[in-house]
């Protein structure tokens, strides 16, 4: 799993293919995404906000991204 520039991808381990991938994260991504349990927290803070929680037993590449069960976009930081 990756964050990057406006999204945050989880690609296959061995081949790549692309899982999923959902939009959120600000154009300048710093921080490693971190595990804990069954989620994961993404963040970044750099020319915006975004701290997103995802479970990972229900993400898909679904558009409305219900995998997300908490988020904040307001006041992150751009380096954790």
């Amino acid at each position: 799993m990756t964050s990057a520039t406006n999204r945050v991808r989880d690609n296959e381990l061995l081949l790549g293919k692309l899982l999923w991938e959902h939009g959120g994260m600000t154009v300048s991504v710093v921080p490693t995404p971190v595990a804990l349990a069954n989620l994961v927290l993404v963040t970044s803070g750099f020319r915006g906000y975004a701290l997103m929680a995802i479970n990972l037993e229900t993400v898909s590449d679904d558009p409305d991204m219900e995998a997300v069960v908490w988020s904040l976009e307001t006041d992150t930081p751009s380096v954790s």
